[in-house]
């Protein structure tokens, strides 16, 4: 049994390997080709017509694609690898979600959408990575936004739990008391019963969003981000209503100071 268990966390650390290796292979010619694509942008508008300038912008639009996946493989094989180091400090969580709010007004704004705000009145330090919770909570709002119809909305809450110990199987917080609840719910489709735990697997993509373009790596990277913190992250359905997506954090020690 247990050289089973060597070879198979030997197997798996190949596959991250391999992950890691074939990402930064593909990263510098795709630089390249960004490169090459931009310069071919600034060209004088009496060189390129408008169906020229068409075609670059497609092109500029495929490449971001290209390496913002590049780059989804490059997170999931550094945290499950364990080289991700956290760089934690006490933050207010609702500073991030307006924060993040903030980077897809435009988005927000085009599809007329609806934006409710239900933040916690008690202070709701956690002690956290900033720019990682950034992309864990980014990640969430922007599926939010994309299986959400024009004119819906999205509610975002924050609520101080009693319950974090609870909530949580294996954590391994001094505060074993207090959590942070974020929840960010949405009135599209909501996801069926059976999808609510594969959607946070590696290159899970369910029928229903086979649309939607992506390679079903955001939710893994959040999840990941989330349980490097001590949290749990969970999705359900509210009823009549859409997706619901929960964070659950421990709070920062000092939060009564």
């Amino acid at each position: 049994m247990k050289s089973a268990a060597i070879e198979i966390i030997k197997e798996k650390e190949s596959s991250i390997d391999l992950i890691a290796t074939l990402a930064h292979e593909l990263k510098t010619p795709v630089t390249s080709i960004k490169e090459a694509i931009s310069l071919l942008s600034d060209l004088n508008n009496d060189i390129l017509n408008i169906k020229n300038r068409r075609i670059i912008a497609i092109a500029q639009e495929e490449i971001d694609r290209l390496v913002r996946m590049i780059d989804n493989f490059l997170k999931v094989a550094s945290i499950e690898s364990g080289k991700t180091r956290l760089e934690k400090t006490e933050v207010k969580i609702e500073d991030i979600i307006n924060s993040v709010l903030d980077t897809y007004s435009l988005k927000i704004r085009n599809k007329k959408m609806h934006i409710i705000k239900l933040f916690s009145k008690t202070p709701s330090l956690v002690l956290i990575d900033r720019d990682r919770m950034f992309e864990a909570i980014a990640n969430i709002l922007d599926n939010a936004i994309k299986f959400t119809p024009t004119g819906g909305t999205i509610t975002v809450k924050t609520k101080v739990t009693s319950k974090y110990a609870d909530g949580l199987s294996n954590h391994h917080s001094t505060n074993k008391n207090n959590g942070l609840l974020v929840t960010i719910s949405d009135t599209g489709p909501g996801i069926s019963k059976n999808n609510l735990e594969r959607i946070f697997k590696k290159f899970e993509r369910v029928k229903s969003t086979k649309h939607i373009r992506g390679i079903g790596l955001g939710l893994t990277i959040t999840r990941n981000i989330v349980e490097l913190h001590d949290g749990k992250i969970w999705a359900s359905n509210v009823k009549n209503r859409g997706a619901e997506f929960n964070i659950l954090l421990p709070l920062a020690k000092n939060i009564n100071r």
